[in-house]
Parts: C-alpha cells; structure tokens; sequence
C-alpha cells in the first residue's frame, strides 16, 4: 500500500493541476481586461464575472485540499492580480487620494490576512507594525470569504482594505494610502514588487539576494505548520479513538450518557469493527439486530460490551490511540523546549489516560 508522503503526494499533484488551471484561467481574464479596442465598461463586467466564477471554483477545491498544496498561493496571487486590476480608477476618473486616511483611525487593530508567509504579507505586516499600528495584533485565516469581526482589517486577501491595486502590491498601497513618503520604504516597496510580482517593473538587484532567503524562511514555517498539523491530527485521532472506547468500558454514571450510545446512534466505532473481525456469526448478528432497531430491544447493551471486551478490542483500539500519541509526541520533537511544547506534550498523554 501506499504509505502517507505517497498518497500526500497525490493530494498534492491533483490539487496543483486544478490550482494551475485557475491561475492561467485568471492570467488569461486579467489580461483580456483592458487590452483592445474593445469597450472598456463590457471588459470590466466579463473581468469581474470571472473573477466571481474563479473565485467559486477556487473555494471548490480548497475545500478538497487536505494537505494545502504549494499551489494555492499562485492561485491566490493570480485571482487577487484580477481585484487589484478591477480597482484600479478607470481612465478620466478621480485619482485615488494621495494622504490617504489618518493613521491614528487604525491603531490597535487586528490585522487579518492569508495563512503561509509570502514576501508581500511578511513586509506589509513590518511596515504596519514599525510605521502604522505599533498595537497591532496579526491573525492568519484560511479560505477566500472571511467575513471581519469589529475593528479587524485586511491586508492582502480578496476583498481586503488593503490589497492589490492595478500593478501595485500590497505593501505599496499601504504606502500611498497612508502617506508614507520617506525614500528608504518606496526602495523596499519597489524590491517587495519587483520579487511578489515577478514582472521585473523596477530591476532592483537586491531582489535577486533577497528571494530565496524569503523562499527558505517560507520553507521553514511550512514545515513547522505541517509538524503542528501532524500533532494535531494524531492527538485528535487519539482522542476519537478513546472516546470511542469509554462507550464499551467506562460506567454510564462516569460517562454522562448511557453505555454503547454510539451503536444506539447507528456508529460503528474501531472498537466495534475489530471485535467483530473476531467474533462469530451470533455476535454479528447481534450488533446488526441494534443497527437495524436502532436501539436495543432484542439484544441488551451489556451483550454488545462483553462481545467487544472478550474480543480483545479494548486492548486494540488502546494500542492503536497509542501509536497515534506516539506520532504526536514525534511532530514536536523539532521544536525548541518551552513551557508551550511542554504543554502540547502533555496532552496526548492525558487523552490516553482519560477514563471519562
């Protein structure tokens, strides 16, 4: 069988494939939009009908993207290409204003955009930080419709208050926007495009320097955020696992529900399904008479509890919530010690040892 980098791999290959193909569906609206003798007003409803449809079919498949492929990010970057394009001011329309509003409106504010750290996001986040909101809070969401709590703002996600603007990245419009001026930032904000862009608009040389170290300080924080992940899904394994477990061994009075509720509820639980691996045709056909009644009016609960106690069961699924932990404990294992990892570690031992 496949062990789990292969079927990653898969996931991973299968979603860059649709990721692809909406990044060049988007390269191709964006570049119909303006381009030609055509009328402009007609170009801008079909930009912003596929910019709807895209952004639809992007959510689709984030939805089915379990191990957050590398190519979201492209995806993102070409439909918010698409925004930025869309919010440029039209020809013979009012300037955008220069002074842009006073900064002291956005201090102590929680600060919202797309989880994975690019060069765009990690520089417009200093900027704000140094030069905008010295309070600010930062807070990382996934998914392209977040919808902003009270006195949160976004920054370089769809439909964010600052984003991309025509040819303009996200850290360069916080600069115009909030009239910030000095040389030494439009430099930064001109090697920020020159790398997030990638349209070589300003030739500076330092982003050649600057690129992969951006490229390894991404690679490690992915890497952290799929150990995370990995602890994660372990100890929440675990804790299924156990749960499912303490309907056949804990004591009604101790669980706060009545004995075998999942298999009253039709669940078939990993102890259930390995002790009817081991048990003979009389005790399936007792479980299948409580998945057909839903209930126990033939059979007794305490039937269903001996059949999975004496199956060897409970020593099995205990065994495998302890292979899960184990994994847990082994995605911290690179982090440094801190009263946090302790923390984590803790956890996964106390799922197993939970007896209610």
């Amino acid at each position: 069988g496949l062990d789990d980098d292969q079927v990653k791999a898969l996931f991973h290959a299968a979603r860059n494939q649709d990721y692809g193909e909406i990044a060049a569906e988007a390269k191709q609206a964006g570049d119909a939009f303006g381009a030609g003798p055509a009328d402009e007003d007609a170009q801008r409803v079909q930009a912003r009908r596929s910019l709807v449809r895209l952004k639809r079919r992007l959510a689709e498949v984030v939805a089915l993207d379990f191990f957050r492929a590398p190519g979201l990010g492209e995806a993102e970057t070409a439909l918010l290409d698409i925004e930025g394009r869309l919010r440029a001011p039209e020809p013979g329309g009012a300037e955008p204003a220069t002074e842009g509003p006073p900064r002291e409106e956005f201090r102590g504010r929680t600060w919202v955009t797309r989880a994975a750290v690019r060069i765009d996001r990690m520089a417009s986040a200093w900027l704000i930080l140094r030069f905008i909101d010295p309070l600010a809070q930062f807070k990382m969401v996934v998914g392209q419709d977040y919808r902003p709590a009270p006195r949160e703002v976004r920054f370089d996600m769809f439909q964010a208050e600052f984003t991309h603007e025509g040819e303009s990245c996200t850290f360069e419009v916080l600069l115009e926007r909030m009239g910030l001026r000095h040389p030494a930032l439009g430099a930064i904000g001109e090697i920020v495009h020159d790398i997030d862009l990638k349209d070589g608009k300003f030739q500076r040389p330092e982003a050649a320097g600057i690129a992969p170290l951006i490229s390894g300080i991404a690679l490690r924080c992915n890497e952290d955020e799929e150990r995370l992940a990995r602890y994660g899904l372990n100890a929440g394994l675990a804790f299924q696992i156990i749960d499912d477990l303490l309907d056949f061994t804990a004591p009604a009075e101790r669980l706060g529900k009545p004995v075998v509720s999942d298999l009253r509820e039709g669940k078939v639980t990993l102890p259930l399904v390995y002790a009817l691996e081991g048990c003979d045709g009389t005790g399936r056909r007792k479980v299948e008479s409580v998945l057909r009644e839903k209930g126990f009016q033939s059979v007794a609960p305490e039937e269903i509890v001996a059949l999975v106690r004496e199956s060897g069961a409970v020593e099995r699924a205990r065994e495998r919530a302890a292979r899960f932990v184990a994994e847990a404990d082994r995605a911290l294992e690179p982090f440094p010690d801190s009263t946090y990892k302790r923390a984590l570690e803790a956890l996964p031992q106390f799922i197993l040892n939970r007896d209610h």
